[in-house]
């Protein structure tokens, strides 16, 4: 099977992901590059997936790319609440802080937190 490294979107790339091709972004030569070793190929590196790559992937993560057979560490919930949007109920709150310095919720705002 042959993979294909993108840099870029283009024509090329297009023609490649309709003739069926795996295609990886280039991201991850890079990260094997800082790892100074092959880099276990997961959904996130992937700009296109064959139908039997998808398949794979399916047995091994989750819809959200991660993996269901992973240990996660400290370090690894830290990033993941990193990585979390500044949106939702903290969002909200931090907001409605701003605007109401003195800390007392009026109906309103208690209805919407």
């Amino acid at each position: 099977d042959t993979l294909v490294v993108a840099f870029r979107r283009d024509q090329k790339l297009v023609n490649a992901a309709r003739a069926g091709r795996d295609i990886i972004m280039g991201a991850w030569v890079q990260a094997c590059y800082e790892a100074q070793s092959e880099v276990a190929l997961e959904p996130k590196w992937m700009m296109h997936a064959s139908a039997r790559l998808r398949a794979a992937f399916a047995a091994r993560f989750d819809a959200f790319g991660d993996a269901y057979a992973d240990a996660v560490g400290p370090e690894d919930v830290r990033r993941l609440i990193d990585e979390q949007p500044k949106s939702g109920l903290l969002g909200e709150r931090d907001v409605w802080e701003e605007a109401h310095s003195e800390g007392e919720l009026d109906a309103e705002d208690e209805a919407r937190l």
